[in-house]
């Protein structure tokens, strides 16, 4: 039989790199081949989830110097700390206060799909991503010991769930819709109404 292509969902940055300051996160985003980035940069001191997308293409040279200059500026209050290497963001969760974000930082190649590579994850990691200075100076006290101690408490359930078992994903691939809808949808134009988003209104091919 002849191999099966299926239609590609390019994921273009496949290695972060993630830091932080006192006052945001910076996490930098690779290419395959380490040769372009791209920066979001998420706000520490609300407790609302903030991220901002830097809208440039930088080269590895140009956000190393970005990177230096960020430490430069912020010397007086603890610099820049680069606190992982992952291979793709999960998501944000929040509990009682404050956003953390889930990290895959371990991964091991499961095989192939339509010559698409897929990866199991293998090991994650949670970063709180607010401030604590943030709840320690907001009114009625809300940081007090019994509210950080159910939240350590949300933290350690959350960390119970399994993540490095029988979870996937790939970077060229969307394993989250089924092979139909991937070839049926596969030469849409971005923006254009997909099959399934189409309405189609019977009621108004009735007469009367």
């Amino acid at each position: 039989y002849p191999e099966v292509k299926l239609p590609p969902f390019p994921k273009k940055y496949q290695t972060f790199e993630v830091y932080r300051t006192s006052l945001r996160f910076y996490i930098v985003g690779f290419n395959r081949t380490g040769t372009e980035c791209k920066l979001l940069v998420i706000d520490r001191m609300t407790p609302e989830l903030s991220i901002r997308e830097d809208p440039t293409i930088y080269t590895p040279t140009e956000i190393n110097e970005m990177m230096m200059m960020v430490k430069e500026g912020n010397a007086s209050t603890g610099g820049l700390m680069k606190i992982a290497t992952a291979f793709g963001i999960i998501g944000f969760v929040r509990f009682l206060y404050g956003h953390y974000m889930i990290l895959i930082t371990a991964r091991r190649r499961a095989g192939a799909f339509g010559g698409h590579v897929v990866w199991s994850v293998q090991d994650t990691a949670i970063v709180p991503l607010t401030n604590p200075r943030v709840y320690e100076r907001a009114p009625n006290s809300i940081h007090n010991k019994q509210s950080r101690s159910i939240e350590a408490r949300y933290t350690r359930l959350f960390c119970l769930i399994q993540l490095k078992q029988d979870f996937y994903f790939s970077y060229t691939y969307d394993l989250t819709r089924t092979i139909q809808y991937n070839m049926v949808n596969a030469d849409k134009p971005l923006g254009e109404p997909t099959i399934d988003e189409k309405h189609v209104d019977f009621k108004a091919n009735k007469g009367g």
